[in-house]
């Protein structure tokens, strides 16, 4: 509901929070709601995203930015004070599976509490990110569909499915598609609804003793014989996973790979009979075709003695035509049942005709003579971390929540989600709306809602011609409630009392994002990756909320120190002063970054710490934020007393054969000199005034004159660059422990750097998102942020597990200078504040730091932080 007249001192919340402009910074509050976004197409492009609104009294925000408790005024809650009640009815069971006991499908728990615990943390809050595990890419899958079998990668198949980059059409989703699964203890085909995409992640490999491999998520679950368990939960090298033996093979030997599927003996010849196969592909009745059609030889054989002829004579009556009078067998209604379950042995003695649904009833639970394999319990040799790349999910049928990847049996883990938001809907009684990316997802949650919840009225569509909002559940697309976002009237807008958004990172993109914010009820969001490449995660933050429950617990928990240099600035150095402050006379970070890596005593304390981890057998990474730090530190610790990086010379004009002084230009002002230049001339031929001419020619003169001084910068630029790979050059020649990762060291020699040595001397982006290596078990901070979403990246890296691996530490160097303390205590407040689902909280360790500085946990040096196991 629009509030028509606002108290200037009072709150308003509805779909915004209205914050009274007296009581807040406004100049501010816009700048920290604003975010400059880079676009790639083709070449980069940055926009400008702003969360706020504005009236004349009040600023509009986000309203999960602000928790209204903490504003010093009266805050109206202006949403629908009541929605209508639903009385939905529930079907489901939380943190229990359906499983088919003895022929029944039964209910069973698992043992686990994560849907139960998931839906406690959604219903006690009014909105957030409910992220919920995932297969590599190249995972191979063996898929049956239309009556064939193939194998496909887990990537290729997602692209079928939905039509993306497909090499062909996409896949008609009413075909039934089948993959291998553990079906009541043997190895099988089941029907899945759908392949998911769950974003890029960091995978770990697995490689079994017959040389089966598998990447997949840390917290995907694998079959064992006591049940599926995770790496997170406790799979190690060692333990024994189920595999999928291959189907059966006829014959002597009971079970064999070499076969894909038991193959029926084909008659040809058979252009007249209606049922008859050509290629292979099961086409229905002869359509006036003629072409060589097949038949099965024991149907062709029990068709025979159907009609009283021998086998020969009814196969010359079916290739010359004449099949006047005779009964043929509807495949989609009957089958030839082997007595003997011998498909070789076609004998009319053995075979029996019988309806399709009795045959397949004969054959239950999963007989063999349907091609089923067994599950083989193999030992697992080893377990890698792999990369961060894209991963994918399969959506399958109940009763069996599982599939085979790369022939190990793995938890399908797609529909939790779906059954947490159906309970939470269905126990908040009230109106609901489910976004959904595309139809295919619709129909799938139309399908389980339908299955789970009994739903007064029906279910409501929004999408493809149909607007049937004011139902108790309403699914809907993105794209359809976005084109409905400038005409929906205000009892649409107060109808639902809860919102869900599917993949819910959707809602970011331009034109989903007109969702973000139309309705008054509880938000809430499904997705694997909440985080999005291109920044704009930060409009789902603030208009649905933060993430609410995950399970991200470090295998490896990790030690948090922080080292006192004791450090400061002598700012009354007018050398010191004009290397660090801004043109405000404060101390600019980028500058202090830079100035640390030229600073003696500094990078003394830093490689001193360095020096104590190496002493105990730890690989030690070190953060920086300038290439000019990492390239020092690399040469003081490698070449103690030799010049540094930034100690190389910049050249002169005359080194680089000019003579005129340099001028550096940014590209924006080498485009505008051109601008002024092209604009000069066109006047200068116009002009037929003399001393406008004069002018205009000495002002040609001096842009020219500036951009040939420009083109001098640009050579002195390139001589030093020149001189700096050289350096860096001759500095990997002479290193032997430590090794470097910036932009100006080859990849595949920080990759062996990486493998290979025991110190790596990093910049930050390389250090939080770039590297990958299992040994690292120290990482120290030479340069500090303050968010918690680097420091989420940053716990990441030396807490992967490895056999023997130390206590991982991480220790960040804290000098007395304003900004670096100011950061400082932020980190450790992340800590202290550090989620439970994710390791957290976290004690941090000062070391060397003054009295004032109050902890539970005081270091005289790091060796005791280090000397940790």
């Amino acid at each position: 509901m629009k509030v028509v007249l606002h108290d200037p001192d009072t709150g308003y919340l509805d779909r915004y929070l209205w914050v009274p402009k007296r009581l807040i910074d406004i100049s501010g509050t816009k700048h920290a709601l604003t975010y400059e976004i880079t676009e790639k197409y083709g070449r980069q492009r940055t926009q400008l995203l702003f969360l706020w609104k504005e009236s004349e009294h009040h600023l509009l925000v986000p309203r999960t930015f602000w928790d209204t408790s903490r504003l010093a005024c009266r805050v109206i809650d202006c949403r629908p004070r009541a929605y209508p009640v639903v009385e939905f009815k529930s079907r489901i069971k939380l943190d229990h599976r359906l499983k088919e006991i003895n022929g029944k499908k039964i209910l069973m728990p698992t043992g686990e509490s994560l849907q139960e615990r998931s839906l406690s943390a959604m219903q006690s809050a009014s909105g957030g990110i409910l992220q919920l595990a995932c297969v590599a890419g190249d995972t191979v899958l063996n898929i049956n569909r239309a009556g064939g079998g193939f194998a496909r990668s887990i990537a290729r198949v997602y692209e079928a499915l939905h039509g993306v980059k497909a090499a062909g059409r996409a896949w008609d989703m009413s075909i039934p598609t089948y993959i291998r699964s553990d079906i009541g203890g043997r190895v099988g085909l089941h029907r899945i609804q759908d392949v998911v995409f769950r974003g890029r992640k960091q995978t770990y490999e697995i490689v079994l003793e017959d040389n089966k491999r598998l990447r997949l998520t840390i917290d995907h679950e694998v079959l064992t014989p006591a049940g599926f368990v995770s790496i997170l939960t406790g799979l190690r090298v060692g333990a024994t996973v189920l595999t999928d033996s291959g189907q059966i093979k006829w014959g002597t030997k009971a079970a064999s790979t070499a076969k894909k599927k038991p193959v029926y003996r084909r008659l040809h010849w058979y252009p007249s009979h209606p049922y008859a196969h050509k290629n292979g592909t099961k086409c229905g009745p002869l359509r006036g075709l003629t072409q060589t059609w097949t038949l099965e030889e024991h149907r062709a054989v029990a068709e025979a003695t159907l009609n009283g002829l021998t086998l020969r004579t009814f196969r010359e009556r079916c290739r010359n035509g004449r099949t006047e009078g005779l009964q043929f067998l509807d495949p989609a209604k009957y089958h030839v049942h082997h007595r003997d379950k011998n498909p070789k042995n076609n004998d009319p003695s053995n075979l029996e005709v019988m309806l399709r649904e009795e045959h397949r009833a004969l054959h239950q639970p999963y007989d063999e003579a349907f091609d089923y394999g067994r599950l083989v319990p193999v030992r697992i040799k080893s377990i890698e971390v792999g990369s961060i790349e894209a991963v994918y999910d399969v959506v399958c049928d109940d009763p069996f929540r599982n599939f085979v990847a790369n022939g190990i049996v793995v938890h399908n883990c797609g529909k939790g989600k779906t059954v947490i938001t159906l309970e939470l809907i269905a126990r908040g009684r009230v109106p609901a709306l489910v976004l959904v990316d595309n139809t295919n997802l619709l129909a799938q949650w139309k399908e389980e809602a339908e299955s789970l919840l009994d739903i007064p009225g029906g279910i409501g569509i929004f999408g493809a011609g149909k607007k049937e909002w004011k139902k108790g559940l309403v699914l809907a697309t993105y794209h359809s409630i976005a084109n409905w976002s400038e005409s929906i009237p205000e009892e649409a807008r107060r109808w639902f009392g809860i919102i869900v958004s599917d993949e819910a990172h959707h809602v970011s993109a331009p034109m989903f994002s007109k969702t973000a914010d139309m309705f008054y009820g509880a938000r809430y969001g499904l997705t694997a990756t909440p985080e999005r490449s291109d920044g704009l995660h930060v409009l789902c933050d603030g208009h649905i909320g933060p993430v609410l429950f995950k399970d991200l617990t470090p295998t490896m928990k990790p030690s948090f120190g922080f080292y006192w240099t004791g450090l400061s600035l002598n700012l009354s150095d007018p050398t010191t002063a004009s290397k660090v402050l801004d043109i405000n006379g404060e101390v600019h970070l980028s500058k202090l970054t830079a100035y640390n890596g030229q600073w003696p005593e500094r990078m003394r304390v830093v490689l001193q710490a360095v020096g104590e981890a190496y002493a105990v057998g730890r690989m030690v990474l070190v953060l920086a934020n300038s290439v000019d730090e990492v390239m020092n530190l690399a040469s003081c610790w490698e070449r103690p007393g030799q010049p540094l990086y930034t100690d190389i010379p910049i050249p002169t004009p005359g080194e680089v054969g000019e003579q005129m002084h340099p001028l550096e230009l940014s590209p924006q002002e080498v485009e505008k000199v051109n601008r002024k230049i092209a604009h000069y001339e066109e006047q200068h031929k116009r002009s037929t005034n003399a001393t406008a001419r004069e002018q205009l020619q000495a002002a040609l003169t001096k842009l020219r004159q500036q951009l040939k001084q420009h083109e001098v910068a640009r050579k002195i630029d390139n001589e030093l660059k020149r001189r700096q790979r050289t350096y860096v050059a001759q500095l990997i020649r002479d290193t032997k422990t430590a090794g470097m990762l910036s932009y100006e060291v080859p990849t595949a020699t920080r990759e062996k750097f990486l493998k290979e040595r025991m110190v790596i001397f990093s910049i930050m982006k390389y250090g939080k998102e770039g590297m990958n290596c299992q040994r690292l078990d120290t990482v120290i901070l030479s340069s500090l942020f303050s968010d918690a979403n680097g420091l989420k990246q940053l716990i990441g890296r030396p807490t992967r597990p490895l056999p023997g691996k130390k206590t991982p530490v991480l220790l960040a160097i804290v000098d007395n200078i304003g900004p670096v303390i100011g950061m400082a205590r932020k980190l450790m407040n992340h800590l202290r504040d550090w989620p439970h689902e994710e390791g957290g909280p976290y004690d941090p360790i000062l070391i060397g730091f003054p009295e004032s500085w109050r902890t539970r946990h005081k270091f005289p040096t790091t060796s005791l932080l280090f000397g940790q196991s």
